[in-house]
């Protein structure tokens, strides 16, 4: 399951120090990387659904049992491509940051809330301490108690809840102004 020479090696991630110059750098750098995933696997630029299946099937053993939702393919193919490309990784510079970035904190609740998918049998509690063995959150979760932890995963979670509601408003209000009748929402339980 190796990667080429230009997807082996971490990009640094930005401090939270760091100007919008570097951030923006760090930014392109990703998606130049992930252009060069595409071409590696060869997949069509863009084509989330066959990229998330792609990456799914080459480090997900359990992959075969699991469905995707539809317009979550590229959400799942960047975390799996974050979490198992080298070359998609972000390096820590000096130290572990202390501050959690809103795409971290995205990152953190959809691998978890896939690793109960997956592994239905374990404890809400044994899934977080799974997610902190991993080696995409080893290093950044290192020390954190498993309250932390919980609590980390709770405020992740209720950031994505508060995105996933803001967007659907805006596409209620985008439908609205077209003239078009958006249907009622089925609310999760």
């Amino acid at each position: 399951m190796g990667y080429p020479k230009e997807l082996s090696h971490p990009i640094a991630r930005p401090k939270e120090s760091d100007d919008e110059r570097v951030r923006n750098d760090c930014a392109r750098k990703i998606d130049r990387k992930m252009q060069l995933l595409f071409q590696f696997l060869k997949i069509e630029e863009g084509d989330w659904p066959q990229m998330a299946n792609t990456l799914a099937r080459r480090h997900l053993p359990a992959f075969e049992h699991l469905e995707i939702k539809a317009g979550h393919h590229e959400q799942l193919a960047r975390l799996l491509a974050h979490t198992y490309v080298p070359g998609l990784q972000l390096s820590d510079r000096a130290g572990r940051p202390t501050k959690w970035t809103t795409e971290e904190r995205r990152s953190l609740f959809f691998h978890v809330e896939y690793l109960v998918h997956e592994h239905q049998e374990l404890r809400f509690s044994e899934v977080l301490r799974k997610v902190q063995r991993s080696p995409a959150w080893a290093k950044k979760t290192k020390g954190l108690t498993d309250s932390a932890m919980r609590k980390l995963f709770d405020t992740s979670k209720a950031l994505v809840k508060k995105e996933e509601a803001a967007f659907n408003l805006a596409i209620e209000e985008g439908l609205k102004m077209l003239g078009a009748h958006p249907q009622p929402a089925q609310r999760e339980k």
